[in-house]
């Protein structure tokens, strides 16, 4: 799907971005885990079939996770325009408009300053966007474009 196809008239991207690489951390691991435990059982079981056939699908498991984790992160971006903010997973967009958005709460944490969570808070509710790359300076860019409009 373009995002061009889908802006308004007179709207444009200020800032785009996708998931941080470390929210692919956790597939990581869990492949990284069926690697060692797969090597492990067939050097101190080696004529233990049974065993090794279920640590062939454990792992086949941790690689299919895997893929699938890395196909997500590379499909699901997020923008800001002049007029709104879009979230793209895939075929689908969701957006929330600038005007709508009261404030903006990002987590907390030493982790959260590179890869966290933002919290857009809206008339109709919340509005999360998770493992953003720098939330901080994203919310930074959401208010300044707020402002711009005439939003705040």
């Amino acid at each position: 799907m373009k995002l061009r196809a889908e802006l308004f008239e007179g709207e444009y991207v200020i800032a785009g971005t996708r998931a941080h690489t470390c929210t692919l951390l956790p597939a990581l691991a869990s492949l990284l885990v069926a690697v060692v435990s797969a090597s492990f059982a067939s050097t101190v079981y080696p004529s233990a079939k049974i065993l090794g056939l279920l640590v062939f699908a454990g792992a086949l498991w941790a690689l299919i996770k895997s893929v699938r984790a890395v196909l997500e992160w590379a499909s699901h971006q997020h923008f800001l325009t002049n007029y709104r903010v879009i979230e793209m997973r895939g075929s689908q967009l969701l957006s929330v408009g600038l005007p709508e958005i009261h404030g903006a709460m990002v987590s907390s944490g030493w982790r959260a300053k590179i890869c966290g969570n933002l919290t857009l808070h809206t008339r109709s509710g919340e509005y999360l966007i998770q493992g953003i790359g720098y939330p901080q300076k994203f919310s930074t860019l959401v208010r300044r474009a707020q402002h711009e409009l005439g939003g705040l």
